[in-house]
């Protein structure tokens, strides 16, 4: 008898790690608690066998083909999803599927070419269901909701041997369009006050006053008013606006001789006229200087000065 108490320790041992309490079933927890008390098993009818009809290892008998039906039971369930198993074969619906593996972590999507929103383990066990159009994305079976389905890259899918292609699956559902309808913009309220005006808004028609001063700094053989070719003389400009003067030029007639502005202070404008060579035998040189003024609505005005070169440089 010693051997079949031995068998029965093991199977109430055996049992106890088997019975996970709050098994949908029932039966697991009924037989732990039968162990758990001492319970050494129920007679089978019949029995002419030692231990058949008083219990020990054999009288555990019906208890084990329950044990085996919850088993077989939970299997069937473990396949279905129903207990948060991985699904890893094929049911008897599911032969044109194809069983599978991940290469690698893949992100999983609700539809093909979706944004991700969430990752299966690389070497995660799949059942390949359906794909898109150009089998770029493979849609599989949710390990834990087997009324879902998740999308992933193909690359990332390798098909078991002996399994049908992917490209052999039915085409599933593409992505919902969403459409954003435009909205219509609202009116821009109209301004209430009149814009200001540019500074050279139309308005101003009053030129600016030119009037210019007596030649000054003449060179060395001149008598102040005029020079001889090659030395120079100044002359200061004054100018005068209602609103205000935004340019002061100055030309003269003489293609050899020059004309700079060299300085301003206030409405007084100073120009250097530098005298040129003529050629003989020319007598003095009468040369014109035009100074012309400009006010910010474009209004202009000018006026000219006259300046003789002597003639002491003939070539």
């Amino acid at each position: 008898m010693a051997d079949f108490d031995d068998i029965d320790a093991l199977l109430s041992s055996s049992l106890k790690k088997a019975a996970e309490p709050a098994n949908s079933a029932g039966v697991a927890d009924a037989i732990r608690s039968r162990v758990a008390g001492g319970d050494a098993g129920t007679t089978v009818a019949g029995a002419t066998a030692p231990g058949w009809g008083g219990g020990g290892a054999l009288g555990w008998l019906p208890w084990i083909g329950a044990i085996i039906a919850v088993g077989a039971v939970g299997a069937t369930l473990g396949v279905l999803g129903v207990f948060g198993q991985p699904t890893e074969t094929v049911r008897a619906d599911d032969s044109a599927l194809v069983n599978s593996s991940l290469r690698a972590e893949a992100p999983f999507a609700a539809c093909p070419g979706g944004e991700p929103i969430g990752t299966l383990p690389a070497g995660a066990r799949v059942l390949a269901v359906e794909r898109d159009d150009d089998s770029a994305n493979v849609g599989v079976r949710d390990p834990y909701d087997v009324t879902a389905t998740l999308w992933l890259a193909a690359a990332l899918v390798s098909s078991d041997e002996g399994q049908p292609q992917i490209s052999s699956l039915p085409v599933g559902e593409p992505c919902p369009e969403i459409v954003i309808e435009n909205e219509t913009p609202s009116p821009q309220p109209t301004p209430t006050t009149e814009p200001t005006k540019p500074p050279n808004a139309p308005g101003d028609t009053t030129p600016p006053t030119v009037k210019p001063g007596a030649w000054s700094q003449a060179g060395v053989y001149g008598t102040g008013s005029a020079p001889y070719c090659n030395e120079f003389a100044d002359i200061v400009v004054s100018v005068a606006d209602n609103v205000g003067v935004t340019s002061v030029t100055a030309a003269q007639s003489h293609a050899g001789s020059s004309i700079t502005q060299i300085g301003v202070s206030g409405g007084n404008y100073t120009f250097r006229f530098t005298a040129g060579v003529y050629s003989y035998p020319s007598p003095d040189l009468p040369v014109t200087v035009t100074f012309t003024a400009k006010d910010a609505a474009n209004n202009a005005a000018s006026a000219n000065k006259t300046i003789t070169i002597y003639n002491t440089c003939l070539i």
